[in-house]
């Protein structure tokens, strides 16, 4: 009767590394999505920082276009403080979104060292399972051999 013990033991083992194993896969579901999250984040940051630097080159090439072709003075001081107002006000925006993009980032990444903090424990968790089962399996193999009649002489 001892190895139905060991049975039971065996079946409520396997149980718990289907439940960590289906955590885990979950999980890694998870940190799936936040490591996507993390990379599209960065990709727009690049894109953004780099739609920025053609806007400032096409005004400023606009400016200087203008300068050739116009001789008024007062005229391409009034661009040139313009397009200085609108390099300003652009880099101040991208700074300010740079700035949230980054507490967001930051956000993301402690997110996933959550999720890798909680994988470590159900890998530990697993291995510590699966040993005990292994253990387990060989006293019901034992208990098995025990209880079996003995015939010969």
């Amino acid at each position: 009767m001892g190895y139905a013990l060991f049975t039971a033991r065996k079946l409520m083992l396997q149980n718990r590394l289907n439940q960590f194993n289906y955590r885990m896969m979950m999980l890694q579901q998870q940190r799936n999505q936040v490591v996507d999250q993390a990379s599209n984040m960065e990709i727009m940051n690049s894109m953004r920082s780099t739609v920025n630097n053609i806007f400032a080159y096409d005004q400023t090439s606009k400016l200087y276009d203008n300068m050739l072709g116009s001789g008024n003075q007062t005229d391409i001081q009034g661009q040139m403080a313009k397009l200085q107002n609108d390099l300003q006000t652009n880099l101040l925006k991208n700074q300010l979104t740079a700035q949230s993009d980054a507490m967001k980032l930051k956000s993301v990444q402690a997110v996933e060292n959550q999720i890798d903090m909680e994988m470590k424990k159900l890998e530990t968790q697993v291995k510590e399972t699966t040993a005990e089962m292994e253990s387990v399996e060989k006293a019901e193999e034992n208990a098995i051999k025990q209880s079996s009649p003995k015939y010969g002489g």
